[in-house]
């Protein structure tokens, strides 16, 4: 009798008597059907009973004794019941007991059932060493002990068991292998260690396993390298998972067999120090899943990984990826998901066929976007562009993306207005991110419904459009740090789905009290309300923080709500930069992490529940917190943010034991002291930043002379580092050196870290360094020539530094750089050289030096110009009329130089706002630079200490800015 999914609603007596009248009954299937306990010993009456499938119920009771009299019985399921005890007889032929309360140490009575074939017992809080016993289960097919407590070795019977054909350990503690025998005859076929401690080099007597399809050792601590061509003799393998160990893979061309694998579904490499792409792959017509992230690979992406017939997800984020070869509007393969992300490809993004649907090129270099790109996105639901240099305005052919989920144009320099369309496909979009750019005018009151809208850090003005009410799906605003201008937006008090309102650092006034209704009828939803750095006045009613419900204490709620999905384990998107979190309470952290952990929503799960992301930044946390906090308990934590707290304590040595974290930040937390070099135990970090409180008089941490080699020597994979207002004390070449291991390191930060000169060289044997920031340091020194030799170098902060010498003319030639900050070094000579400057410069600053000569007309070249000050310096000559073309300019300083002759025409600089010609010696007449076809934003305007004469042009007296 199968009865499952069907809502019964009885308790345990009611319904097991209810069937004794079924007296020949020998299958009953029951789960999921609402049945309440206590399980009745009743149910044993029924003696025929073979299978008993009562699973995803909720008994709350144990399992009756009298469970062990059925004669015949071959099969339990009681998955998911709530089950507070079991007992379990010895002639059984499976138990699935998974994602129960199985607690406590291993169960050594399992090894007397000699009928089992199948054995489910993970998800049971199990630990302990494994049991011994089991190795009489010789009709054992299939051993599932996965995410439980179970440590110390793996037993090498284990693979001895004749009928064994599947094991699944992961997500426990095992540490170590026993030495295997000799199993060329063994008939495993799937074999999962993932997510443990094993450690030491990659155990070769796996490959005598040559009836394995799934191999997943992936998330462990095995070390050493290990020829590609070794793996060959598993030939049957479908699914191969390495990823995220301290393994080398290496690939020989001339050994490997190109028809290696002929079989292979899913590869996951990721982490595994690969210099290229494994040229065996181009034969893998079977290949669906193919995942090298986070490795070395550098150069071009090859044509031929694009024609791979089945391939249908392409992970190759967090590598050195610079271009990708050839056309990509015939590609071959299936894809779906391709993830570019953290890399170095440059240029105009390159558009791929429609069937892609989740595209992230997220954190690169790519400077345009096509005009056409909208043309190639009808399947795509997924669209990250963040974190790159784009320029221009954004294509209109965006909308006609019709199945867009989420846009993502964040942190880029993208100028020009928002599109109503784009507004109008908010219908659609459950997340648009265009935060962090150069977008000005008013926001378009063309809004119909949407979840997610974030404009936060642009220059958009004008009021918060009321259509926004129209959005009753909407869940988070966010136009902080603007420009906008009216009243608090009392409209949105009806959308019970509001979830974030940030409404800060813009011009917004009066009373935040709107009518009763928003006191009776709160926004229920609400967690973060950000409207700081206003000018609202009044009260805040009290009774809106009494009916908020979701900023307080809901202990169901262990995921935040900004998490998107993108199909099965696909893709995990947080919509929102703001972390969701209770922010009206002060914590004290001698209450530890246990109710933090419960109580904020700034923690991000993997697919099992374990807790890998946790952000507790900017919340005023204060007290200290030593080695025994339960925060050191995480240990599947990838990523920790700590910054902008008060625990006024040294750092514990405590986070050693974070192994597997790749992100950690805690800056600006007013931590103290020695900073602990078992920081360097953290071998998979990617990102690490324990910057100091700015502006403060004195550093309150810091690193020894002796123990800063130390401290990074480990950090092999780490690729920004962030060292800012910390005391290092050292020498140039000793600072210098001690960074050389750092092979990846892309983004460098000894920001006012007291070290001293010369600058070294050998900093350029760095050659991934794509920003280096230095300010605030005593270097009296010159620049070295070698600084021009950095190929990927986009910024370069050396200011106030005591820099002496000339600067390096060829430096303004690097390809690639788009900020140079120079200034407040008075001893530091130079001139722009006559010949090409660097076209993707976007800021730069010479203020305060002793640089000299005339600003050359080629200046005229440099399109994507945004910042340039040249201000307190010892320039002369006329200001080249090639200004005009600097249509990207937004912030001009030349003042207190020595320029003469007429001031150049400024009418196609339609976003200049900040313009500064001050003190020198420019004449002629102001009217002839400045007319009505641009400098419509201009909000400064400083002529003064000139020559100029003339009369005033009344079209200045009409910018609505100025």
């Amino acid at each position: 009798m199968y009865l499952d999914g069907i809502s019964i609603t009885s308790r345990g007596h009611e319904w097991s008597n209810a069937l004794l009248p079924l007296r020949d009954l020998q299958k009953l299937s029951m789960s999921d059907c609402d049945l309440s306990g206590p399980l009745d010993s009743s149910l044993t009456r029924l003696e025929n009973l073979t299978v008993i499938v009562l699973g995803e119920n909720n008994f709350s009771s144990p399992v009756p004794q009298t469970f062990a009299n059925f004669k015949n019985l071959t099969t339990l399921n009681l998955r998911k019941c709530g089950l507070i005890d079991h007992s379990l007889s010895e002639s059984l032929h499976s138990i699935i007991l998974r994602n129960t309360i199985f607690f406590g140490t291993r169960p050594h009575t399992i090894g007397n059932m000699t009928n089992l074939f199948l054995l489910d017992l993970s998800h049971c809080q199990l630990y302990g060493t494994f049991p011994n016993s089991l190795s009489n289960l010789t009709h054992l097919t299939d051993l599932r002990l996965s995410h439980n407590d179970l440590y110390g070795s793996i037993p090498s019977y284990l693979f001895t068991l004749p009928s064994l054909e599947r094991i699944s350990l992961a997500s426990n503690q095992f540490s170590k292998f026993d030495e295997f025998i000799n199993v060329s005859s063994n008939v495993m076929e799937f074999l999962d260690l993932s997510s443990n401690n094993l450690s030491g080099p990659f155990p070769t007597s796996l490959f005598q396993f040559r009836s394995l399809f799934f191999l997943d050792l992936s998330s462990n601590r095995l070390n050493g390298s290990m020829q590609l061509d070794e793996l060959l003799e598993l030939r049957n393998l479908t699914d191969l998972t390495l990823s995220y160990n301290n393994i080398s893979i290496i690939e020989n061309d001339a050994s490997v067999d190109q028809t290696a694998f002929p079989k292979l579904q899913t590869l996951y490499l990721a982490s595994c120090n690969l210099q290229t792409f494994p040229r065996f792959l181009k034969n893998q017509s079977t290949l669906g899943y193919l995942n090298l992230s986070a490795n070395q690979i550098q150069g071009v992406v090859p044509n031929w990984i694009w024609k791979l017939k089945s391939l249908s997800l392409l992970d190759i984020s967090y590598n050195f990826l610079t271009e990708l070869e050839g056309s990509l509007q015939n590609i071959t393969s299936n894809l779906i998901l391709i993830d570019l992300h953290n890399n170095q490809l440059q240029g105009s993004v390159s558009v791929f066929p429609e069937s892609i649907e989740c595209l992230d090129y997220s954190t690169n270099n790519f400077s345009g976007i096509p005009h056409d790109i909208g043309n190639y996105l009808s399947s795509t639901n997924f669209l990250s562009l963040s974190n790159n240099s784009l320029q221009g305005s954004i294509p209109h052919s965006l909308c006609k993306a019709s199945n867009l989920l989420v846009l993502d144009l964040s942190f880029n320099n993208i100028l020009g207005t928002i599109s109503p369309c784009l507004i109008t496909m908010t219908s659609i979009l459950e997340a648009l991110n265009l935060r962090n750019n150069n977008l000005n005018g008013s926001i378009p009151d063309t809004f119909p419904t949407s979840c997610v809208v974030n404009f936060h850090a642009n220059l958009l003005h004008g009021p918060i459009p009321k259509s926004l009410s129209h959005c009753s799906s909407l869940k988070v605003l966010d136009i902080g740090s603007n420009q906008i201008v009216g009243g608090f937006p009392c409209f949105l008090k009806h959308i019970p789905t509001l979830s974030v309102l940030v409404l800060r650092n813009n011009r917004l006034h009066g009373s935040i009290e709107c009518s009763h209704s928003l006191e009776n009828k709160p926004w229920k939803m609400i967690q973060i309300v950000d409207i700081a750095l206003n000018n609202f006045n009044g009260k805040i009613p009290e009774k809106y923080f009494m009916t908020w419900e979701r900023m307080m204490h809901d202990e169901n709620d262990s995921i935040s709500d900004f998490i998107y999905s993108m199909g099965k384990n696909f893709y995990s998107y947080y919509q929102d930069s703001v972390t969701v979190s209770n922010k009206v309470c002060k914590l004290v952290l001698p209450f530890l992490f246990e109710p933090i952990l419960q109580s904020f929503g700034g923690e991000d799960p993997n697919s099992e529940g374990q807790v890998i992301g946790l952000d507790l930044s900017e919340e005023d946390i204060s007290d200290g917190f030593d080695n025994s906090s339960s925060l050191f308990s995480l240990e599947h934590l990838q990523k920790l943010n700590l910054a902008y707290n008060l625990f006024e304590t040294v750092i514990p040595s405590g986070f050693n034991k974070l192994v597997m974290l790749n992100y950690l930040n805690f800056s600006h937390s007013s931590f103290k002291g020695e900073i602990p070099v078992e920081i360097s135990n953290l071998t998979n970090l990617i990102t690490l930043d324990i910057s100091g409180p700015k502006h403060a008089i004195k550093n309150a941490l810091k690193i020894n002379n002796q123990n800063l080699q130390k401290f990074v020597q480990n950090l092999t994979k780490i690729r920004q580092l962030y060292l800012e207002d910390i005391t290092l004390t050292s020498e140039g070449q000793e600072w210098s050196n001690a960074l050389l291991p750092l092979r990846e390191l892309q983004m460098l930060s000894l920001y006012k870290c007291d070290l001293a000169g010369p600058l070294d060289s050998s900093l350029s044997k760095l050659r991934n360094l794509s920003v280096i920031i230095l300010d605030r340091n005593n270097f009296s020194s010159p620049v070295p020539e070698t600084f021009a030799n950095f190929q990927n170098l986009t910024t370069l902060s050396l200011s106030d530094c005591g820099l002496t010498g000339t600067f390096p003319q060829k430096i303004f030639q690097i390809g690639t750089l788009s900020v140079i900050d120079i200034t407040y070094n008075s001893n530091l000579h130079g001139s722009f050289p006559e010949i090409q400057l660097s076209g993707s410069l976007q800021t730069l600053r010479v203020s305060f030096t002793n640089f000299s000569g005339a600003i050359p007309h080629i200046i005229g070249k440099m399109r994507h110009l945004y910042e340039l000050d040249l201000s307190n310096s010892q320039f002369n000559g006329t200001l080249p009329n090639s200004f005009s073309n600097l249509t990207e300019l937004s912030y001009l300083d030349l003042s207190f130089n020595s320029f003469t002759g007429p001031i150049p025409s400024f009418s196609m600089a339609k976003n200049l706002n900040h313009i500064d010609l001050s003190y020198n010696s420019l004449s002629g007449e102001v009217s002839s630079s400045f007319h009505s076809e641009g400098l419509l934003n201009l909000v400064k305007l400083d002529l003064s200490f000139n020559s100029i004469n003339g009369s005033i042009s009344s079209f200045l007296f009409t910018l609505p800015y100025l």
